[in-house]
């Protein structure tokens, strides 16, 4: 599972067995900045990750006006 995460939770993430900045579907060697891919071996923690995700992006909606 990918997540868009702010850069605090980013390294959190990081920190987990496995787990990677994710790529582009297209350009497998193109990183994605803020992108974070848990592997489902850690499924038990995307709940708490998709709780941070949809903060983030929120936040990041009401900055744009």
């Amino acid at each position: 599972m990918t997540f868009k995460l702010d850069e605090k939770s980013d390294l959190e993430a990081l920190k987990i067995d496995g787990a990677k900045i994710g790529s582009h579907l297209y350009a497998k060697d193109k990183q994605m900045k803020g992108w974070i891919l848990i592997p489902k071996e850690h499924s038990e923690l995307w709940s708490e990750f998709s709780k941070k995700a949809v903060d983030y992006v929120g936040k990041l909606k009401n900055n744009k006006g």
